[in-house]
């Protein structure tokens, strides 16, 4: 049997608690390891090799996903020679129809910004930008709003 753990409220609370227990095992989001600096594990993919997690198999395992219909797909154990079996896919639920002129406005263009621009800053903070196809998509989704 596993030995019992500690619950901490969120990642960089639990990349904080992996750095000052000896011998411990965490799951967090890849950026948060990154920030603290701790050493990080290869996992074995759904194509049995071993990926770690990084910017780069993160992003070969979206490049490898095609995106369907949210929430009905998951990028989790995906195909791919060098595939991270961990990632998951973050999702934004916008409704198809705002009324408010202002918040219809304010919300496709965030969303704009997000898919576009957006997606540097992503990068600068240690998370992978979508795929250019990804990003087609969603684009097209955002011009949809009305």
């Amino acid at each position: 049997m596993w030995p019992g753990g500690q619950q901490v409220p969120g990642t960089q609370a639990m990349a904080e608690a992996v750095a000052k227990t000896p011998y411990s095992i965490g799951y967090m989001e890849l950026h948060e390891a990154v920030r603290a600096k701790l050493a990080v594990g290869a996992v074995q993919n759904a194509g049995d090799n071993f990926a770690p997690p990084t910017v780069a198999t993160v992003g070969t395992t979206a490049d490898v996903t095609e995106i369907t219909a949210a929430p009905r797909f998951t990028i989790a154990n995906a195909e791919g020679r060098m595939a991270h079996p961990m990632c998951v896919v973050k999702w934004i639920a916008v409704p198809g129809s705002i009324k408010d002129v202002d918040k219809r406005r304010a919300t496709a263009g965030f969303l704009k910004w997000l898919y576009g621009e957006g997606q540097r800053q992503l990068t600068s903070m240690g998370y992978t930008a979508l795929p250019a196809g990804w990003l087609t998509k969603m684009q097209g989704e955002v011009a949809k709003i009305r």
